[in-house]
């Protein structure tokens, strides 16, 4: 019998451009996987404010 592991924290620079791709990259498999908690971590732009293609990416794959 396989399980999921229940929760996966990822990472997604953020360095000198925003990277979409990355939350791809890392939720993509998560899901497919099974995993029922996919929690992402990334650095605020300088505004403080999260870059909007990482949450929209984020949110297309299913990451609340």
């Amino acid at each position: 019998m396989l399980r999921p592991i229940t929760r996966v924290g990822l990472y997604v620079p953020a360095g000198s451009a925003p990277l979409p791709s990355t939350v791809l990259m890392l939720a993509v498999p998560a899901r497919l996987a099974g995993c029922p908690e996919v929690v992402i971590c990334t650095p605020a732009r300088g505004d403080g404010r999260c870059d909007a293609a990482v949450l929209h990416a984020a949110r297309r794959c299913g990451v609340r």
